[in-house]
């Protein structure tokens, strides 16, 4: 899980591995003028062209190049590599938030497996009754969302990660689980949860195999990040905190990983 909050939240600090700062002000002054470009010429300049789903356009690819260098080139949800030939995902789905259809900030990069193959154009909420009336758009604020939201949510709030060998590949695997300390009644807990099901980051089945494969080959990196961050806490002499922090900026900036923030907020099993 990767948090991207500070691309929206100015009071977030962007990652270390964007090298460019000049990249996220960049990316708003763009999305502004996007975001004029499609507004209506009528009565009501605030409302934005109705999506029509015989439409196949595909105008909100301008900002897959900022996306990569934003995420580090990684899906915000299950981690794995994303180019150009992924997908720029509607948060809240664009055939039925039709005047989000072109909100840069309903947009976030994800991989296909994510966006096409699991998510697609579901959106489930903790109360359908608070669904937002999609003629009038009115209280779109009551919603609460059931997805983890990587521009909006905080994954340290609701993850955490659990590390162990399955016996039957004979692999290191990765899996998320909601935040222990979270009551399994919160919204939090269900969000978590719903997040995690919806996505099926945990059940590696067929179409899988690639985020398999890229979770499992990750493995050996975060063990050698919870070792170190272990011997650290343990023993906190000078030679332990040197090779601690020499592992984690290595994934920080070098694989960019988000899922290393549990490791050092000590949200792993």
């Amino acid at each position: 899980m990767k948090d991207l909050r500070f691309i929206h939240d100015r009071k977030i600090k962007p990652h270390s591995y964007i090298e460019d700062k000049q990249a996220v002000t960049d990316f708003h002054d763009k999305g502004k003028k996007y975001n004029n470009k499609y507004k209506k010429l009528g009565e009501n300049k605030s409302e934005y062209h109705k999506f029509s789903l015989k439409d196949n356009s595909n105008v909100w690819k301008v900002f897959k190049d900022a996306f990569l260098i934003l995420s580090g080139g990684l899906c915000p949800v299950c981690e794995q590599d994303i180019s150009n030939y992924d997908d720029i995902e509607h948060f809240r789905p664009k055939q039925h938030y039709w005047w989000l259809a072109y909100d840069y900030k309903n947009y976030a990069p994800y991989c296909k497996l994510c966006n096409s193959t699991y998510k697609r154009t579901q959106f489930p909420l903790l109360n359908n009754a608070q669904q937002v009336d999609f003629k009038t758009k009115l209280k779109i604020n009551n919603e609460k969302p059931l997805l983890f939201n990587p521009l909006k949510d905080n994954p340290l709030e609701l993850f955490q990660i659990r590390l162990f060998y399955k016996a039957t590949t004979g692999k290191g695997e990765l899996h998320f689980e909601p935040l222990e300390s979270l009551n399994k009644n919160s919204y939090q807990y269900k969000k978590a949860k719903t997040t995690i099901d919806l996505y099926n980051l945990n059940n590696h089945i067929k179409q899988d195999t690639t985020r398999y494969n890229r979770l499992s080959n990750r493995f050996g990196d975060v063990q050698q990040l919870v070792d170190a961050h272990k011997s650290f806490k343990i023993n906190p002499y000078k030679k332990n905190e040197i090779e601690y922090f020499k592992i984690l900026k290595n994934m920080r900036i070098n694989k960019k990983l988000g899922i290393t923030e549990f490791i050092t907020k000590q949200q792993y099993k």
